[in-house]
């Protein structure tokens, strides 16, 4: 049996208290945030709720639906929840992509949802991408939706999705400022193998690992960048990236305060194995076990106080 606590004595009614449903909040097996709310997913597939009503807080009209729930995704004012038999149920902010009611009908086999700030994709298991919330911030679709087809991968920035096709070519729409609008880079949106979003631009990883970019002007990164070849992974924090290249060194950029320069911490950047990005700060583990960090240091950026802890680790969480 699982029992789940909620303690936040300064925010009791943006999912600080759960003492209305505490009695419930057992044999929980996940837990999913809005901005200020909670839903909790049981073993049964039921759903429990708790914070702020216009933030998905209150699931009482849906609450009949909620039953055989395999996944639980959030905006910032809303949830999405996938049940057993691949539809969708909605509950939240109505405008924010808390009311499907528009795409019902299309949301079906569905086997995973993608959420932005204000507006959910979900990704069918025939490949098709169906969305809702607000318009401009990656609600509609229409503008790419003849050629969401053969999906991959979603992702999202705060404003904006991109989607992975099966060709290797992407797609994106939403707000323009937010990787919205790939045009300017669709050519050499080819071949791509992963795709990394931070709050505001789009990474691409290509197979011949070249990265492209786009979004905001202050994450992306020049095309004639020879630094951006042979990468294999990339991670993101709020507004930075970071790529791990083959060789196990580690290329940044974005905002500087938020990891987008590794600075002095380069020399120590060598056989780095993976990267792992929070939304201030990035944490590298070298194959010796070590964890280099930067990025803001009252956000993770400095790790010196745990320094003589950091060894032999194997994995890393943000």
């Amino acid at each position: 049996m699982a029992l789940w606590l909620c303690i936040g004595r300064l925010f009791p009614s943006e999912g600080g208290d759960s003492a209305a449903v505490r009695h419930q909040l057992v044999d929980v097996c996940s837990v999913c945030s809005s901005a200020y709310a909670f839903a909790a997913l049981k073993h049964d597939g039921s759903v429990v709720c708790w914070g702020d009503s216009n933030a998905g807080g209150d699931s009482t009209a849906v609450q009949e639906q909620l039953h055989s729930v395999r996944q639980i995704s959030a905006a910032t004012w809303a949830f999405a929840a996938i049940k057993g038999d691949g539809s969708v149920v909605t509950w939240g902010n109505d405008r924010k992509g808390g009311d499907s009611s528009s795409v019902q009908d299309q949301l079906m086999n569905v086997k995973s949802i993608c959420a932005s700030s204000w507006a959910f994709a979900a990704l069918r298991a025939d490949g098709r991408a169906i969305t809702w919330g607000v318009a401009n911030k990656g609600g509609d679709s229409r503008s790419v939706q003849e050629h969401l087809h053969n999906v991959l991968q979603l992702r999202a920035t705060s404003w904006a999705f991109a989607a992975l096709k099966s060709d290797g070519t992407v797609l994106s729409w939403g707000d323009p400022e937010s990787g919205g609008d790939c045009r300017k880079v669709h050519h050499r949106l080819t071949s791509v193998c992963q795709l990394c979003a931070c709050a505001e631009a789009f990474a691409a990883l290509t197979r011949l690992g070249q990265v492209v970019t786009w979004g905001h002007v202050l994450c992306q990164r020049s095309s004639s960048d020879g630094s951006l070849n042979d990468v294999q992974r990339m991670s993101a924090s709020s507004r930075a990236f970071a790529a791990l290249k083959k060789d196990g060194t580690v290329v940044t950029w974005g905002d500087r305060q938020k990891g987008g320069s590794s600075g002095t911490m380069e020399p120590e950047l060598v056989d780095i194995h993976q990267i792992c990005g929070s939304s201030w700060a990035f944490a590298a583990l070298r194959g010796d076990g070590q964890v280099i960090t930067w990025g803001d240091p009252r956000n993770g950026g400095d790790s010196s106080a745990v320094s003589h802890c950091l060894s032999d680790i194997v994995d890393l969480f943000a």
